[in-house]
């Protein structure tokens, strides 16, 4: 039995569409954008059409063959609301740069900083599912973000009325030295890391402050004191904060916090502090 020529033809156009038509419809995906799937749909869409003509194996190859050029210029130039990915290009609505099948927060604002998934630094899910967005608290500071002017602060810093941390009141009682010495612990340069994440959420000038016991002569201390401020100055900055944001100076033993009698006062006036210039 032998099918008339134009009914093959129409077979063929037929097969072309519900082909494309299958292909627009993977998920999130472009047909066009995905090699594999561009290829094959043109090799099996020139050999159905060419079927018409009794010819299906060169419409295979004359089929595939265009869309793989179409398919690779396609794929080397994704829309401006998608994302290259390894199956080709892949729909990111909010320019993120994570696809839509792997954003857990697809509406994530312009210029936001984003973890894998997605989603801010800041992301609460909890918070997320709240219906009054504008009176949300992102980083749980208790400012609501409408008038956080640090919507990026991290959890358990002290912030004042603009959500902003304070920075006189970041803990440094981790930032301890041993005696006689301006060298930064591995215990004190863990307690800086911590700290170095708060004041990167805000953009404030601060003072560095060194202090020491009262051992030895004030020279030394004086001396003593201002290499141990500017040894948290430089930490600080290898952690990313703006230089031109700190200033380093040491006190020496002019101002203890703790009597210079007893190994435990010594221990407290051996010290740095943060002030707002």
């Amino acid at each position: 039995m032998r099918f008339d020529p134009r009914k093959k033809a129409l077979l063929g156009v037929l097969t072309l569409t519900t082909l494309l038509s299958a292909c627009a419809e993977v998920p999130s995906i472009g047909w066009k954008h995905n090699r594999a799937l561009c290829t094959v749909a043109g090799a099996l869409a020139g050999g159905a059409i060419a079927n018409g003509a009794d010819n299906a194996a060169a419409g295979v190859v004359v089929g595939a063959g265009i869309a793989y050029l179409f398919c690779d210029d396609a794929i080397n130039t994704c829309g401006e609301h998608s994302v290259k990915t390894e199956q080709g290009c892949d729909n990111d609505l909010d320019k993120d740069g994570i696809s839509n099948r792997f954003d857990e927060c697809p509406d994530t604002p312009d210029n936001t900083s984003i973890r894998s998934n997605g989603c801010p630094y800041t992301y609460n899910q909890a918070v997320e599912k709240s219906p009054v967005k504008e009176n949300m608290d992102l980083d749980e500071d208790g400012i609501e973000n409408n008038v956080d002017s640090c919507p990026n602060t991290p959890n358990g810093a002290t912030v004042d009325n603009t959500g902003c941390p304070v920075i006189e009141k970041i803990s440094l009682q981790d930032v301890s030295f041993n005696y006689k010495s301006s060298e930064l612990s591995t215990q004190a340069k863990a307690a800086l890391q911590v700290i170095a994440e708060t004041l990167k959420s805000t953009e404030e000038a601060f003072e560095i402050e060194g202090h020491t016991d009262s051992v030895a002569s004030q020279d030394y201390n004086q001396k003593l004191s201002q290499q141990r401020a500017n040894s948290v100055m430089y930490y600080l900055a290898s952690l990313g904060i703006n230089p031109a944001r700190m200033t380093a100076a040491g006190y020496g033993e002019a101002q203890p916090i703790a009597s210079n009698d007893t190994t435990a006062g010594q221990a407290k006036n051996r010290r740095v502090k943060f002030s707002i210039q």
